[in-house]
């Protein structure tokens, strides 16, 4: 079954249900997030990351969360 159908996964658990439900060849975006499953990670990414590594690593080391 070929649809028209096409696909951007906004959050990491939503592109793995797509790969659950056997969807995985209409899904043409994901986001920075994702890792999983690995056959799907060469699609483009629609999103990123607002706070950098870093500023995330000093926030959490004043905050006493490291």
């Amino acid at each position: 079954m070929k649809s028209g159908l096409r696909i951007a996964s906004l959050l990491a658990s939503g592109t793995e249900i797509v790969d659950l439900l056997g969807l995985g060849d209409q899904l043409v975006a994901i986001s920075h997030e994702c890792d999983y499953p690995p056959r799907l990670m060469d699609r483009p990414r629609v999103t990123r990351a607002v706070i950098d590594k870093k500023t995330k690593q000093v926030y959490l080391k004043r905050r006493g969360i490291e």
